[in-house]
């Protein structure tokens, strides 16, 4: 299978999956603009949060785990509980 087959299938996918068989073409456009909108946003949110996440979760497990304050990953930066 080439690609430009593999990218015509997952385009019928695409179509045939949300409602924009149904749509005008305006909707079309409007639609995915939201639907591109939201990826960005949504990739922006992983990239930009998403670390400070995984090191919150890694110094809390290591506190269950030793009862430590200090994690591996602290480095000197102290926290205030809320």
């Amino acid at each position: 299978m080439s690609i430009l087959a593999y990218l015509r299938k997952l385009k019928y996918r695409y179509y045939v999956t949300m409602p924009l068989l149904l749509m005008t073409k305006t909707e079309r456009i409007i639609f995915n603009l939201f639907m591109l909108i939201s990826l960005y946003l949504l990739c922006t949110a992983v990239y930009l949060y998403f670390p400070s996440h995984v090191k919150t979760i890694v110094q809390r497990s290591y506190y269950y785990y030793a009862g430590a304050q200090d994690g591996p990953v602290s480095a000197g930066v102290k926290h205030t509980d809320l």
